[in-house]
């Protein structure tokens, strides 16, 4: 099991993680979904895997946070994350 992790902070109660690469492939797709009330509403981690569970190589990867449910006020947000082995 991998100890190396992405963490997500200041997301909404409710979203989709996608992770992709340059190349547009989808390489995960994380689903966040806590009370708004909770400690760890908006964090969450990323474990460096595939949604094959291999570890992805290095380079950069483009990463898009969807907000979901009822009262979505917001767009999408886009980034990217470079991993470094």
């Amino acid at each position: 099991m991998s100890t190396q992790r992405i963490n997500f902070v200041n997301l909404p109660a409710s979203c989709i993680i996608r992770i992709y690469t340059l190349d547009g492939d989808l390489v995960q797709e994380i689903k966040h979904s806590k009370e708004p009330a909770a400690s760890d509403a908006g964090f969450e981690q990323w474990d460096l895997l595939s949604r094959n569970f291999e570890p992805v190589a290095a380079g950069l990867y483009l990463f898009t946070v969807q907000p979901t449910g009822a009262y979505v006020r917001e767009g999408t947000y886009v980034g990217k994350i470079v991993i470094i082995k």
